[in-house]
């Protein structure tokens, strides 16, 4: 999903961390719902076709790798609920660029 400024974002936990494997870094994160993180990203054609090949599994990964990236992207997650207030957490959205 592509943002009005321009980022491409997922809540997809596991295809974050595919991407920022392949070298893609994290540009924020969103969330939405009071739970719902999104992932945010450069858009790029390299990003969207790295989407494509991963959801039709194109593209290997050292398993290892993959997983300390999940690891991250969810530590990433994680850090940024709790460092949200309640009364941000439970408005619409909220932003964050990653440290």
């Amino acid at each position: 999903m592509i943002e009005s400024d321009g980022k491409w974002e997922t809540k997809d936990l596991y295809l974050a961390a595919f991407l920022r494997g392949l070298g893609f870094s994290l540009a924020g994160m969103r969330v939405e719902g009071g739970r719902i993180v999104y992932f945010r990203f450069g858009d790029s054609p390299q990003l969207r076709d790295a989407e494509k090949a991963y959801w039709e599994r194109k593209e290997k990964v050292i398993p290892r790798d993959w997983l300390d990236q999940i690891r991250a992207v969810r530590t990433f997650a994680d850090e940024f609920l709790k460092e949200m207030s309640d009364e941000h957490r439970n408005s619409h959205s909220a932003l964050r660029q990653p440290a």
